[in-house]
């Protein structure tokens, strides 16, 4: 691959990003009402059973991006399903009255999900427990990066039998685990899950906390488009709006990453902060006749 002086490449990737942020914005432009109908085109749908939610969403395209929730009918354990997008399902999960919310969302088996966890204890048994200060203490071993499993035996309390039980419940990690929802309740009583303002959740909007608390919704590749001729990839991402130039997510905004395979760099789209392309990537991608395009054309 050429050298160059930091301001050469610079300059010159810059001259070329912005050339070819002009072509994926003509491009985009044009599939616009693609993009945007992919929700829209598949209404939501109920269905009494699970399995026919699995399947309606199943046969679907990857990009209609249906995912799967249940609601509690009784104190019975009855419950039916929906299939729908989020933004379909935030339409109608808010507007239903608090005492009708009793919503659960299915972390689908062999789907990537983020790591979750349920916590629970007998406050009555454990007067000296501290809740947040258990928490705490467990997110420092999620971001030290411990051996979850081994950790999880540390955090022993008393439960209402009179034995030691662990404050991570450890059997939600089931096949199709139902987890029940922001602001909802049990079938049958009133309390809810709601927004404490700790651990990241102060000054986020009910929409905002909602998003970031489905265990479900993983980042990943919504759909893509690539130009062979110019050696450029374009993905669509989905589970995420996060914007590096603010710090934070958009409220509408998708997210674009393009990588540029014959420039070498990737980066997200209307940024000023290139990544350099580990060569055996763009080597996979690019025939043994491409080779590494010389920047200086595009200045």
């Amino acid at each position: 691959m050429p050298t160059y002086s930091s301001i050469s490449f610079y300059s010159n990737t810059q001259a070329r990003t912005t050339a070819v942020d002009l072509k994926i914005q003509a491009y985009l432009r044009g599939a616009e009402q693609i993009l945007r109908s992919n929700d829209a085109g598949y209404a939501m749908r109920s269905f009494p059973l699970q399995e026919p939610a699995f399947r309606f969403a199943d046969h679907l395209p990857a990009a209609s991006c249906l995912r799967i929730f249940s609601v509690e009918k009784s104190c019975d354990g009855r419950r039916s399903f929906m299939a729908a997008s989020y933004a379909q399902f935030w339409d109608h999960y808010q507007q239903l009255d608090p005492s009708d919310r009793h919503h659960y969302e299915i972390i689908r088996e062999a789907l990537p999900c983020h790591l979750y966890f349920d916590l629970e204890y007998a406050l009555d048994c454990n007067p000296d427990a501290c809740g947040v200060d258990l928490i705490s203490q467990l997110l420092r071993c999620v971001t030290t990066a411990l051996k979850i499993e081994k950790h999880i035996w540390d955090f022993l309390l008393q439960n209402t039998e009179g034995k030691q039980a662990p404050f991570v419940d450890t059997g939600v990690y089931t096949r199709n685990r139902a987890m029940r929802l922001l602001l909802s309740s049990k079938a049958g009583k009133t309390a809810t899950l709601e927004n404490t303002g700790r651990f990241g959740g102060a000054g986020k909007t009910s929409h905002e906390m909602f998003l970031c608390t489905l265990a479900g919704k993983a980042v990943g590749v919504r759909s893509w488009a690539y130009w062979d001729t110019e050696g450029l990839l374009l993905l669509n991402m989905r589970g995420t709006r996060w914007c590096g130039n603010v710090q934070r997510e958009h409220r509408s905004n998708g997210v674009f990453y393009v990588a540029d395979l014959q420039a070498g760099i990737w980066y997200r789209m209307i940024a000023t902060k290139f990544h350099e392309l580990p060569l055996h990537v763009a080597g996979r991608c690019l025939s043994e006749e491409q080779n590494w395009v010389n920047l200086q054309q595009f200045a």
